[in-house]
């Protein structure tokens, strides 16, 4: 399984968003637009802050780099990526969630044992390690 879901890209983007204030962070990036697109149908776009992803996941710490390095400029501060083919639009989010969550045994005890198997498999692919290891912890104590 590839660490980096199908059809995935950085790109960035040549639009200025007047709507995002500017932070300083490691990457000189503060704002990311994920895509999501479904496999059988739909789309999900989800902003998201790029300092708490960049903490919980090298997967997104690698793409945001990338995005630095593909972009100069006012659109140096705005990184979108586009995520093809995803099976389970509703847990990818669930489990970009957790990231930012900070009781996160405690939101999966309310999610349940199938779902957080669910995401327990996203977290996998993404690269999520935190996620995957409070999963590991809550799905052997659970009967």
């Amino acid at each position: 399984m590839s660490p980096m879901p199908k059809g995935s890209s950085g790109s960035g983007s040549g639009s200025t968003n007047n709507s995002v204030k500017e932070e300083d962070s490691n990457f000189g990036l503060f704002y990311m637009v994920l895509n999501l697109k479904g496999k059988s149908r739909g789309s999900l776009v989800l902003e998201l802050n790029l300092e708490a992803l960049s903490t919980s996941n090298s997967v997104f710490t690698d793409w945001i780099m990338d995005c630095q390095k593909a972009v100069t400029g006012s659109a140096a501060n705005l990184c979108r990526i586009k995520v093809l083919e995803v099976k389970n639009l509703n847990v990818f989010r669930e489990t970009i969630k957790l990231m930012f969550d900070d009781d996160i045994p405690k939101r999966l005890l309310k999610i349940g044992v199938y779902r957080s198997i669910d995401i327990l498999e996203v977290s996998t692919v993404i690269m999520f390690t935190g996620g995957v290891l409070l999963c590991f912890r809550y799905l052997e104590v659970m009967p």
